[in-house]
């Protein structure tokens, strides 16, 4: 239990220490109760945004961009990983660079099975999606998605809690793939 404590511990202070904020500047929106985040247990929240009305829409009937994705050919993990490289070695990310790595999480978070064993929106306050990603010492790169139930963005510690219990469950079976210096 130590162990599990001390690792979201260490996880909350880099998100402190890196800062995180929900995505401020986006067009104005009508916003549905549905909130995914990007967080690596290193560097912290990359991403954290509520989702449009029209890209929720978009995303349970596949049209539009997912469409597009879709018929890429390139698996959602794999445009993912590409999207997040991509976008961490940026120099600057801005709003398009954000909004390009929400669609991409959203395309990905669809296609888990993280994602249909979620209670409809309906008949829940609110869904946050959190997709963690980590490099392995052996090089390999992780993404992992955990979603809890909520009305509100979620705060920091619960942020670090969710990044955390991913981890622990993911190590549970794989503990050879910890992130890099962790």
């Amino acid at each position: 239990m130590q162990l599990e404590d001390a690792r979201r511990k260490r996880i909350e202070a880099n998100m402190v220490r890196n800062g995180w904020k929900m995505e401020h500047g986006q067009p104005q929106v009508n916003a549905v109760r549905i909130w995914l985040y990007s967080i690596n247990p290193l560097t912290g929240v990359r991403v954290a945004a509520q989702l449009s009305a029209e890209l929720y829409r978009d995303m349970l009937s596949g049209a539009g961009a997912f469409q597009r994705l879709q018929l890429s050919g390139v698996p959602p993990n794999e445009l993912l990983r590409q999207a997040i490289e991509d976008f961490d070695a940026a120099p600057q990310a801005d709003l398009a660079a954000r909004q390009g790595l929400m669609m991409v999480m959203a395309n990905f978070a669809i296609r888990t099975q993280t994602w249909a064993r979620l209670d409809p929106l309906s008949e829940v306050d609110g869904i946050h999606f959190v997709i963690s990603d980590w490099m392995t010492n052996g090089c390999a790169f992780i993404l992992r998605p955990i979603a809890m139930y909520s009305d509100q963005p979620l705060t920091p510690d619960e942020m670090a809690e969710c990044v955390a219990t991913l981890l622990d469950m993911h190590l549970a079976r794989a503990p050879d793939q910890a992130p890099k210096g962790f």
